[in-house]
């Protein structure tokens, strides 16, 4: 029978489990696949993590079999909730077989954001009229960096440019109604790539700041 995981775990024994990770204590958990949890710039598997932590409160062992670490997982809201970063690991990457928006299905009608289809993870079905909707009201210009591929690219440019949900796809709920003005921004590929460098990801103000501070 799994064991469940506590409900809350504080951020000082999540850190004193990252020590003892660090110091080598016996565990059966394996390196993380494709979300690595942050501490003092290094990275760590999520699940060995919250593994670690719980067996220390509960004095209970837990195992790998015990609970998922998906990136809706209680593992990982475990460590969000204590502010802790997650990443997705390098060369891990969604993708869709559309190479025109791979995020983006057509849909008519209402605007519907969440359904889950599978590839080789789960992708979060995007409603290409809510695309259309959230351009007509904001423009092809990157909200982050005003790039304007028109210009740069010329024709070929045109009407080309990432779609961001504010609210992140992964967060919310199968029906979800979305408010294309409220919802959603356009960006560039490198900013849409770079706000979701975090989990959660970066809001394009943050975005910008960090910009204009390397510039």
């Amino acid at each position: 029978m799994p064991k469940l995981l506590p409900d809350f775990i504080s951020r000082q024994q999540i850190i004193e489990a990252i020590h003892a990770y660090n110091s080598g204590i016996l565990h059966k958990f394996d390196a993380s696949r494709i979300y690595d949890v942050m501490h003092d710039g290094l990275s760590y598997p999520p699940k060995a993590i919250v593994g670690i932590a719980a067996t220390k409160m509960t004095g209970v062992e837990f195992t790998p079999e015990d609970f998922t670490g998906g990136i809706k997982s209680k593992c990982v809201k475990l460590l969000t909730n204590q502010g802790f970063e997650i990443r997705i690991k390098k060369g891990k990457a969604y993708f869709s077989t559309n190479n025109d928006h791979p995020d983006e299905l057509h849909s008519t009608g209402q605007f519907w954001e969440g359904s889950i289809k599978q590839i080789t993870v789960n992708l979060y079905e995007r409603d290409i009229d809510a695309r259309k909707s959230a351009i007509a009201h904001h423009g092809t210009n990157c909200q982050v960096c005003n790039i304007d591929f028109c210009k740069i690219y010329g024709e070929i440019g045109e009407g080309f440019i990432h779609i961001h949900h504010l609210i992140p796809l992964s967060t919310i709920k199968e029906n979800y109604r979305v408010d294309t003005i409220k919802d959603l921004v356009p960006v560039c590929p490198n900013c849409h790539a770079m706000l979701h460098k975090r989990i959660p990801p970066f809001t394009p103000e943050e975005l910008k700041l960090i910009i204009s501070k390397d510039g």
